[in-house]
């Protein structure tokens, strides 16, 4: 079994009730489900959050496509400072309860609303054909460690982030660099296996970099719903 996963707390700090601001007339949350549900190869969704969730639930009850776990946050998974990786723990033994055992997991993530369900399906081929147990749908990052990214010496000066062999006379010349596109697949086993992504051999998937777009403040959001606007995405 493939399990989609959704998390959205209620609380976000760079932009309050992030989560259910509407693009397209849907909220985010309801974006994220959407593409668990319209995704060929995800067999049930579940859904994390502490938001009242009453009238989504009621909405897609409506027409059940697909099995969907509506599951709270117990008090030591809820809060900022928790990581999703003890939740997508938490979600797949509560799925496994319900339904049988999962093989891996996709987590959608809510806060990178122009991601699509292709992309969702793109990222679950490419962890398919992969050897590795993880894998992260990527993009081509804007900026890159090697060149235009900076980190304070011990002194309170500035150095690159990652210092490279040989000189560079323009970012193109620099090691490509990625970003997060908003997607992690990973094989149940190594779910459980480690308490850390970073501890498995992660593959990459590479999509488009207009729909990795991550929203953290004000300003994120109206870009985002630029993007929108302009039909690049769904």
């Amino acid at each position: 079994m493939i399990l989609g996963m959704v998390c959205a707390r209620a609380g976000s700090q760079g932009l309050p009730g992030k989560n259910m601001l509407e693009l397209g007339g849907m909220t985010l949350l309801e974006r994220a489900v959407a593409k668990c549900i319209l995704s060929d190869h995800v067999d049930v969704v579940s859904v994390s959050t502490d938001l009242d969730t009453a009238w989504l639930q009621e909405q897609i009850a409506l027409d059940p496509i697909k099995p969907i776990i509506w599951q709270g946050r117990p008090a030591h998974l809820a809060g900022p400072r928790v990581s999703k990786w003890p939740v997508w723990q938490f979600m797949v033994t509560n799925a496994e309860s319900v339904f049988e055992p999962v093989d891996f997991c996709i987590d959608v993530d809510v806060s990178r609303p122009l991601t699509t369900f292709v992309d969702v399906d793109d990222t679950l081929r490419a962890y398919m054909r992969s050897e590795s147990p993880a894998m992260l749908a990527v993009s081509r990052a804007k900026k890159n460690p090697f060149y235009d990214t900076f980190l304070l010496n011990g002194g309170g000066l500035l150095r690159r982030a990652r210092v490279p062999r040989g000189k560079l006379t323009a970012r193109q010349d620099a090691p490509p660099a990625y970003e997060y596109g908003g997607l992690f697949a990973v094989d149940r086993s190594a779910l459980f296996a480690v308490d850390d992504m970073w501890e498995l051999e992660i593959d990459g998937n590479e999509i488009e970099r207009s729909h990795t777009f991550d929203i953290d403040d004000n300003l994120d959001w109206r870009v985002v719903q630029a993007i929108h606007r302009e039909g690049v995405c769904a």
